[in-house]
């Protein structure tokens, strides 16, 4: 397609280019799911090393979390045990302020990168924009309900707070700049070279089959990333784990039919032609 300079073009060929590229965010949302909730708890398992509290368990999966003390339950994206649990200190919200660096770091490099790499591969377009998407709603989960005062004592963000001792005014403030670092892509995108050439069809619906199968390495991919998830969720355990709760039951049901697709699909796409650009 040849380069356009329309402001909704640009929009609307970053985030949906065509049908087979919706398909695939659609199917890279389990994957994502645990890939970023993987860093975020991994994050916390590193304070706690540094902080000498030691490490119980690592569980990046939807669940059930119960305190053990208080018998408080709270339905989590996933979580970190630390063997000697303390007061909060203030890295707790570590995982916040990680996301923080990588979304501006990963917002640099698709807005200057692309004009030196043409990014002509379906897989690396959809990879890179699922997980673009994935730090958006991990950062934005954790910190955009203080923006309408929100308040959940087990949210990492409400407990930076009260160790903090802010307000909620600051934290509002502190809260809408971190809303912004996401809505800048509607100024870089604009700007970035990522909608020259691009691999995908000219129109929506165009040459549908032949882009659907230019995803065989994307499904490797996320296979590698749905098989470590499950591992995890039937592996890792603790009292404070409930995988009888609906959440968990279901964030493994659709990771098994995730790796199943991913497993079918990629054996059947050495049967289907390709396009030129789907390495």
């Amino acid at each position: 397609m040849a380069y356009n300079h329309d402001y909704g073009t640009h929009f609307w060929k970053f985030w949906l280019p065509d049908f087979p590229a919706l398909i695939w965010l659609v199917m890279s949302v389990m994957p994502i799911l645990f890939f970023q909730t993987f860093i975020h708890e991994g994050s916390h398992v590193l304070t706690y090393i540094s902080d000498n509290r030691g490490v119980d368990y690592l569980a990046p999966f939807p669940h059930e979390s119960i305190n053990t003390v208080t018998g408080a339950r709270n339905t989590l994206n996933g979580a970190a045990g630390a063997t000697t649990p303390t007061a909060d200190t203030a890295n707790i919200a570590t995982p916040q302020f990680l996301a923080i660096g990588l979304l501006i770091a990963l917002s640099l490099f698709l807005w200057l990168i692309p004009y030196v790499w043409s990014m002509n591969s379906r897989t690396v377009r959809l990879l890179f924009r699922a997980w673009y998407l994935g730090l958006c709603f991990d950062l934005l989960w954790n910190t955009a309900g203080k923006l309408i005062f929100l308040n959940s004592p087990g949210n990492d963000w409400n407990r930076y707070q009260a160790v903090q001792g802010y307000s909620n005014g600051e934290m509002f403030a502190f809260s809408l700049l971190i809303l912004l670092i996401p809505l800048t892509y509607f100024a870089w995108g604009h700007f970035s070279a990522w909608h020259r050439d691009p691999p995908e069809s000219d129109t929506f619906m165009g040459n549908f089959w032949q882009g659907f199968w230019d995803y065989r390495w994307a499904a490797l991919v996320y296979f590698v990333l749905s098989l470590t998830a499950i591992i995890f969720s039937f592996t890792v355990d603790d009292p404070a784990i409930n995988k009888d709760h609906w959440v968990f039951q279901i964030a493994v049901a659709f990771q098994i039919i995730y790796l199943v697709f991913y497993v079918v699909y990629f054996i059947m796409s050495f049967f289907f032609p390709r396009s030129s650009s789907s390495s």
